[in-house]
């Protein structure tokens, strides 16, 4: 079911801020919440940006006041090892590859591949739309040819590329995760249309450009469950940000959904609570007003 949210003025001096209808200000101080799920780009990080000190000071507190702070991406594990040691975060659970994967200490305790068969169906399907196409593959990125489109995302990825004459050849490999690099315009009509091919996959958009595959039982949500039994935690008592609609599930799925202002309003109808855009910091204030750490 869609949440409606009910327009509230916090104070003067803050923006407004989106809440259920019966979730009061009082009762968010109050509530026992103990796990944070967030999603990096769009939410903790602005997009080509860098983390804020003030998120890793928020972030390093959280953990200190006994939070399990949990990175939720759809980037790969080498792509968040720079946050990961920055916010002191290497021995807490970490969601890769959009609920692909699944890291505690470093070490792999989740993982799910495609099927070699979808794969092959995944990148035949992208040959029609004249998309380029990469993949991952034991945490290796693998490409065609390299491009503008390939510079951005490698950027983000921390990763460079192995180039391949033909990245079908490694669905026998077991391909954690296929992605179409498209024009800016062309995403959002060509993910539509690749959830109706292609039903067997989960299929996301993901910034400005890409288009994400990943199996059908990987989601965020998913991995966000598998996380809250590894570390004994109770759905009740979770916390979910993000701005994408890779997000939407995890925010259905926690006690309590955050989105930031620049979020799609897909999104921000899932979320109990709208705060400032990545820009501006908005999950480092939510975290720090809301449950009370970090400095001002």
């Amino acid at each position: 079911m869609t949440k409606m949210c009910l327009r509230c003025i916090i104070s003067s001096k803050e923006r407004s801020f989106c809440f259920m209808p019966k979730v009061s200000f009082e009762k968010l101080k109050s509530a026992d919440y103990r796990l944070i799920a967030a999603d990096i780009d769009g939410t903790l990080v602005p997009f080509g940006g860098q983390m804020s000190e003030k998120s890793i000071k928020t972030i390093r507190a959280l953990s200190e006041k006994g939070y399990i702070f949990v990175l939720a991406t759809g980037r790969p594990y080498a792509g968040v090892k720079g946050i990961i040691e920055s916010c002191s975060l290497f021995a807490k659970p970490v969601i890769v590859y959009n609920g692909a994967e699944i890291y505690v200490g470093g070490k792999m305790v989740y993982s799910c591949v495609l099927p070699p068969d979808i794969s092959e169906k995944i990148c035949a399907e992208g040959r029609k739309v004249d998309a380029e196409i990469i993949c991952w593959v034991d945490g290796k990125l693998y490409a065609e040819k390299e491009s503008l489109f390939l510079t951005e995302y490698v950027s983000i990825s921390k990763v460079a590329p192995i180039i391949v004459k033909d990245v079908s050849v490694l669905a026998e490999s077991g391909v954690t995760k296929y992605l179409y690099m498209v024009e800016e315009e062309r995403v959002k009509p060509l993910t539509k249309k690749m959830r109706e091919v292609l039903p067997e996959v989960n299929v996301y958009s993901s910034r400005k450009r890409l288009i994400e595959f990943v199996p059908k039982e990987c989601s965020k949500a998913e991995a966000l469950k598998k996380v809250c039994e590894i570390v004994g935690v109770d759905k009740s008592r979770t916390v979910a940000l993000g701005d994408g609609e890779n997000d939407i599930d995890m925010l259905k799925f926690a006690a309590l959904a955050v989105a930031p202002e620049n979020a799609s309003d897909e999104v921000k109808c899932e979320a109990d609570i709208i705060c400032e855009s990545a820009d501006e910091d908005g999950a480092e204030k939510f975290l720090r007003r809301f449950l009370g750490v970090g400095n001002e």
